[in-house]
């Protein structure tokens, strides 16, 4: 198969708050996957911390990161780009 005709699919998110109102994700393994992880009989995966059945919001902002990526990871990054594969 032509490496430039690959299809990849990656790790797919979702964020929504629960029947109890607290933050959690989900994710599947493969974007294709029919399954959900964790699954209901898995523990859930929580964004903020639990304390006394409620969540702990975080207080003020977080601090910005400035952006920076590395050259070695641009020259990778563009390996996997359609346009790097056609000559």
């Amino acid at each position: 198969m032509d490496p430039a005709l690959i299809v990849y699919y990656f790790f797919l998110f979702r964020i929504f708050n629960d029947a109890t109102g607290h933050t959690q994700i989900q994710y599947k393994k493969l974007s294709t996957d029919d399954q959900w992880h964790p699954s209901p009989d898995e523990k859930p995966l929580e964004i903020f911390q639990i304390q006394s059945g409620g969540q702990i919001i975080p207080i003020g902002q977080p601090d910005v990161v400035p952006e920076h990526i590395d050259e070695d990871e641009i020259k990778s990054f563009q390996r996997y780009t359609f346009l790097s594969r056609v000559t």
